[in-house]
């Protein structure tokens, strides 16, 4: 198939094959970094449902505005096509292919019904401390985190407990950007990570590191684009994004507001730093200022810092 397309394009375009649909989706993950090359890719796989399925999995595996989908109708494959002399007419259904839409497309009640449970439904993992815990209902896939606070306050601290709580069970890939401006590489890399290296939960400390160095219009645009695309790849890729941004003196998020707007949970971050009793200093104060899953916001228990041991524990909640 894959020769009969290199050879009815008019051997213009590479065009290769996976070995069968049922590999489809590892054998182009072996070679991500060649595909992903490219502005656009063409799916053209079989006419069945193995083709259908297999061209889904290769398509997560990219970002959806390089890929199209050639539907073919007359033929079950290609080289159908080639064989009965219909090289103009499978050229005229490769040039008129729109890009890949996932399917999602509901009409039966059934479907209806799964839609109006799906939030109880969400595969999760929970998170080390109890009172969060409860009122949060855990870590889900296809959702967004926030956490948010000043300057010093030790967000690192606590993200690396809640790491810590899950890699017990999982595995760990670590992608350090050092700064970079390009808001796409990073994008690139949290997509390969999900699709390609399975990874379920992904935390970014800190979205703001990502425009360090741009003036400050192109840093709000930036963040703006930034936020909504990684909004829209949680929900497309279903895997959990636990996202880190400072805050202003006001509270709100650093550079762009559209980071706390596209958060499913907002958990804020607050500790008296400077005050004399080390016990104080020592204990920061979580708040939930957004929960769309359960809807409880609030104070969500205290965590003590022990910095004989350097771990974080959770205090008695009041």
């Amino acid at each position: 198939d894959a020769m009969s397309v290199y050879q009815m394009l008019g051997s213009k375009y590479p065009a290769v094959s996976v070995r069968s649909s049922s590999s489809a989706g590892k054998d182009c993950s072996r070679e991500y970094d060649y595909l992903n090359s490219f502005e656009k890719i063409y799916l053209c796989l079989d006419n069945d449902e193995p083709g259908i399925k297999a061209a889904q999995q290769i398509a997560t595996l990219f970002d959806f505005n390089k890929i199209y989908h050639v539907k073919l109708t007359k033929f079950k494959d290609a080289n159908d096509y080639l064989r009965n002399n219909l090289a103009e007419e499978f050229k005229r259904v490769w040039w008129n292919a729109e890009r890949y839409l996932p399917e999602g497309i509901i009409s039966s009640r059934a479907e209806f019904a799964n839609i109006i449970n799906e939030d109880h439904q969400k595969e999760s993992a929970s998170y080390p401390f109890e009172k969060l815990q409860e009122m949060s209902g855990g870590l889900r896939k296809g959702e967004i985190t926030l956490v948010t606070a000043m300057e010093g306050i030790g967000k690192t601290e606590i993200i690396r407990s809640i790491e810590y709580h899950l890699l017990k069970t999982t595995q760990l890939h670590i992608y350090s950007h050092f700064g970079s401006d390009d808001p796409n590489i990073l994008l690139d890399t949290i997509r390969f990570l999900v699709a390609v290296c399975g990874c379920d939960y992904v935390f970014l400390d800190h979205i703001t590191m990502v425009v360090s160095g741009l003036e400050l219009e192109d840093e709000r645009r930036t963040l703006d684009f930034l936020s909504t695309s990684l909004a829209t790849m949680v929900h497309d890729l279903n895997f959990s994004l636990v996202l880190v941004s400072h805050v202003n003196d006001e509270g709100k998020t650093r550079g762009s507001r559209n980071i706390s707007k596209v958060a499913d949970l907002w958990l804020a971050l607050d500790r008296d730093h400077t005050n004399s009793n080390e016990a104080i200093r020592n204990t920061t104060n979580l708040t939930i200022k957004k929960n769309r899953f359960t809807g409880q916001t609030g104070p969500a228990g205290k965590l003590v810092f022990d910095p004989l041991t350097f771990r974080i524990t959770e205090g008695l909640p009041t």
